[in-house]
């Protein structure tokens, strides 16, 4: 998969975007991948995300390139923090469409990775209810998670005013997290003395 946020090295760019089976990359920020379906090229999946809008995608997983789909955003059932939101998306397409490689994508179709790339969505929405890229993980078990991102698909968000239980591993494992002081004061290494000039001296 290649997920280009930029364009420094044209030879290295071109590269990439005829080895990558899957290409995804925001359209404010780079439309200049959109050449990802040229002929010769690998790339099986093409995914154009488009911020609030959500984001569209065409395949060449039948005969030929398909049209474009569109897909329309989730929207979040509580807005902290957007940060790591693309790379949860991208998350959810990669588990749900290519767990099985470029054969389990080309074998699932179109369907499986129009239900993937929704599931990403989900996966998206959900996290910006949280502080940092990966606060969300620290704050619910398996279960509950999956019951969220159930819900969110089927349009029933958990309401906004939830308040989220943080268990205490949270402060050691998530960079978001407010630090545990006392922790971070028993933890600080005691300063290094140096012997003066006179003494070394002597």
């Amino acid at each position: 998969m290649f997920e280009p946020s930029g364009k420094s090295d044209e030879k290295l760019f071109v590269e990439a975007l005829q080895l990558a089976h899957i290409v995804k990359y925001a359209d404010q920020r780079l439309s200049a991948a959109g050449d990802a379906m040229q002929s010769g090229s690998a790339t099986l999946v093409e995914v154009q995300t488009l911020g609030a809008k959500g984001l569209r995608y065409r395949h060449r997983l039948g005969r030929g390139v398909s049209d474009w789909t569109h897909l329309d955003s989730i929207a979040a059932p509580r807005l902290v923090d957007t940060c790591g939101s693309g790379d949860w998306c991208t998350a959810g397409l990669l588990a749900k469409a290519a767990g099985g490689g470029r054969v389990g994508l080309r074998s699932g179709g179109q369907e499986a990775v129009h239900q993937a790339l929704r599931y990403g969505q989900a996966l998206a929405a959900w996290n910006c209810g949280f502080e940092g890229a990966r606060g969300g993980m620290y704050a619910f078990d398996r279960q509950a998670f999956n019951n969220q991102i159930e819900n969110l698909l089927k349009g029933r968000p958990s309401s906004p005013s939830v308040k989220v239980k943080v268990g205490p591993s949270a402060s050691v494992a998530c960079p978001a997290c407010p630090p545990d002081r006392s922790r971070i004061t028993r933890g600080r290494p005691k300063p290094v003395r140096r012997p003066s000039t006179k003494a070394h001296a002597a």
